[in-house]
């Protein structure tokens, strides 16, 4: 069987910490190794590591006197102690969905140039436990993207992986290096990157996680300040583009891609405070278009901003009902949301970066068996949504 080590970085997780530990040892089909890194939590943490410990040989645990912070955690798992074939680095407030390993190194297994699979996850609120969890299927379809188009999908996009969901060649996990600690936020998303300038992506069609929201995550603040997002997702992206160097052939357009997409949200942030009368943060958001060298008459979003500007909120007001006629805005629309429980993307013909130029030739994805065995065929042109 296909041996995997899951690092977990646990720091004031104990309420979630048995039910991380247990979705990894109920993974069937798989070897497993559990690693629980306990970063000087101040509640009862070490005593349902001890225990858990003690119930299962597999797992083993480490204390932290004093805190030494998250990336010298995670580091200090992947690089100083996992060794199996694979690897995974599961938050302890996170968990795995039922066959997760088994389907992502049994596809691994069978297609070596592939570094990296990962899937969707469904989003958990607060203390919610998860409801109707996934059973493990044989039977899934997956989808392997060249790993230079992965880096565009990226950069468009933003980061498209949820952490609990991806697994990595260990070998290549060692290969590419640490997780950046100048990256707060962004750091996993610069680490996906990493990996596709080495190898090819997978997008797995099954749910392989669960992911948790609630007040205590590190991305809490980052998610709530938009501005912070993109000004840290370009972060990500010029560093990984300065240490790829000569590697990448196309390095001005994963800039120009992320800039874009950064650019873009601003715009539309800057209308909805433009439209309820929020110059200060209209303002806030024109700046940072300008931070990033843009001008307005290059976005159709900037050049209907600006007009919205010269007429003023008011004679704005007064004429938004006769625009939106014209438009045909007051006619009913079929609206037809993205899931709000899942977390994971994947190029589709609307966002992918070759969507334009690309062939759509009706190919089936790949469908992988319980041995890893692909029955279908692979493809690299895209034809349908993560």
């Amino acid at each position: 069987m296909n041996s995997v080590d899951v690092v977990i970085p646990c720091y004031n997780y104990a309420r979630f910490l048995r039910r991380c530990v247990t979705s990894v040892l109920d993974q069937a089909g798989v070897n497993v190794r559990v690693l629980v890194i306990d970063d000087g939590s101040p509640d009862n943490t070490p005593e349902i590591c001890r225990a858990l410990a003690i119930e299962d040989s597999r797992v083993s645990y480490r204390r932290h006197e004093p805190n030494q912070g998250f990336f010298p955690t995670i580091n200090e798992g992947l690089f100083g102690w996992a060794s199996a074939e694979y690897c995974l680095l599961l938050s302890a407030d996170d968990a795995l969905a039922p066959g997760a390993l088994a389907r992502a190194t049994a596809l691994m297994n069978a297609h070596p140039d592939v570094g990296m699979v990962y899937g969707p996850t469904i989003l958990l609120k607060g203390e919610a436990e998860p409801h109707g969890a996934p059973q493990a299927s044989s039977d899934y379809e997956t989808d392997i993207l060249p790993g230079a188009r992965f880096l565009e999908f990226c950069c468009k996009v933003g980061n498209p992986v949820p952490t609990p969901a991806a697994v990595l060649r260990t070998a290549l996990q060692h290969k590419i290096g640490p997780y950046a600690p100048e990256l707060p936020h962004t750091s996993d998303y610069e680490m996906w990157m990493r990996c596709a300038l080495h190898s090819n992506i997978d997008f797995i069609r099954a749910v392989q996680g669960y992911y948790r929201l609630h007040g205590s995550n590190m991305s809490t603040a980052y998610h709530a300040d938009p501005m912070r997002d993109w000004r840290e997702a370009m972060h990500a992206v010029e560093k990984f583009v300065a240490d790829a160097g000569d590697r990448l052939a196309t390095p001005d357009q994963l800039l120009g891609l992320s800039r874009r997409r950064c650019v873009e949200g601003a715009l539309v942030a800057a209308h909805r405070c433009f439209d309820v009368g929020n110059k200060d943060g209209a303002k806030a958001y024109l700046d940072f278009v300008a931070d990033q060298g843009c001008s307005l008459s290059n976005f159709p979003a900037g050049k209907t901003l600006r007009l919205k500007q010269q007429l003023g909120l008011r004679s704005y007001r007064l004429l938004k009902p006769v625009v939106d006629f014209a438009r045909g805005s007051g006619v009913s629309r079929p609206n037809v949301p993205r899931d709000p429980k899942l977390f994971g993307g994947w190029p589709t013909a609307s966002n992918s970066p070759t969507a334009g130029s690309a062939r759509v030739d009706g190919t089936r994805p790949a469908r992988i068996d319980h041995e890893g065995q692909s029955r279908g065929r692979r493809h690299d042109t895209l034809e349908c949504s993560g």
